[in-house]
């Protein structure tokens, strides 16, 4: 009897040792391999850092868990103003550990980001409530073309043959004025047209990396006795073309479109495309020197200011106490849409 019972006893107890054993082989057992003990983990690798952006635009990265995500919350804040747009959503990939959120729709009213410098900052979070810690990106925002006052040639092409202010050149010709944006100015694209409105050649004369710095003067032409350089070839293009007064003066016109160096960011890996915010228009020096430029007579703004009454950045404060008079940003819109040739 008692080795029957210690028999019972020991059969017993087997079994409950295997019950045991099954229970914790459960995929959620508090032992198990597939416990999320691991916080995630976040990157940011897209656009570069510094990136000067244009456009809707788009951020990306990598992620990492032991299990997987919940959600990757992103917020934008302005550094200029300090402003907090929220937190979106970004979508994420399982398969891929990839992440990307695209930023600043174009709507009826515009971008719904205005320029200036931004931070964005992305937080991941696993399905046990822990996250990854914020990882953050600066990057400016540019949607504004830059703004060109120029000084020479000074005069446009419907009133230089009654006007006695044409802009006279020698042996080089060049594009003068000031420029104004925020970041540099990638291309300068000049095509030269005859008296009559023609062509010269099919193909704008392209300089790269203009200076802004205090006033800008770019060298399109130069005539060079026996020279192959690029501007003498140009030169002689130009002046091969048209008739010459009695005194082998010929008269042209230009048109002047420069483009900064923003790019757009849309897809994950490449270095930006785009030609960055490009013009043609231009602000003769002389229409709006005296009213709004002028210190003595005027109110004493800059490039600098209109480029801010553009972009929206600028106010009535901002452009008091210049000069002689005061302008309001009103004022200097309708004179900027009223002047621009």
């Amino acid at each position: 009897m008692k080795t029957f019972s210690f028999k019972k006893f020991f059969s017993f107890g087997f079994i409950a040792l295997a019950s045991f054993i099954l229970i914790t082989c459960g995929e959620e057992s508090g032992l198990g391999p597939t416990i999320d003990v691991k916080s995630p983990e976040l990157s940011i690798e897209y656009p570069p850092a510094a990136a000067s952006i244009r456009g809707t635009f788009t951020f990306a990265g990598k992620w990492a868990d032991d299990k997987t995500l919940a959600r990757i919350e992103v917020s934008v804040k302005n550094l200029d103003t300090s402003y907090d747009y929220g937190k979106f959503l970004a979508s994420f990939e399982e398969n891929k550990h990839t992440w990307s959120i695209s930023i600043n729709k174009l709507t009826e009213s515009g971008y719904e980001l205005p320029d200036g410098k931004y931070q964005l900052d992305a937080v991941a979070y696993d399905k046990s409530g822990r996250a990854s810690g914020t990882n953050s990106r600066q990057f400016e925002l540019d949607n504004t073309p830059p703004v060109f006052v120029i000084t020479k040639p000074g005069v446009i092409r419907k009133t230089y043959s009654t006007s006695g202010s044409l802009s006279k050149y020698g042996s080089l010709f060049s594009i003068e004025g000031t420029i104004s944006d925020d970041h540099s100015i990638a291309s300068m694209d000049v095509m030269v047209y005859d008296s009559e409105g023609n062509l010269v050649v099919a193909e704008p004369y392209s300089e790269a990396d203009i200076s802004t710095t205090g006033s800008t003067n770019v060298t399109i032409a130069r005539s060079v006795t026996g020279s192959t350089d690029t501007t003498n070839v140009r030169y002689q293009q130009i002046y091969s073309v048209g008739e010459a007064d009695s005194a082998g003066n010929k008269v042209y016109s230009c048109s002047v479109t420069i483009s900064d160096s923003t790019k757009e960011y849309t897809n994950p890996g490449d270095t930006g495309t785009g030609s960055g915010n490009t013009t043609s228009t231009v602000y003769l020096y002389d229409d709006i020197y005296d009213e709004f430029m002028s210190t003595k007579k005027g109110a004493g703004l800059t490039a600098n200011d209109f480029r801010a009454v553009l972009n929206g950045s600028a106010t009535d404060a901002s452009l008091s106490g210049k000069g002689s008079v005061n302008a309001t940003v009103a004022q200097v819109k309708e004179a900027l849409a009223s002047h621009a040739k």
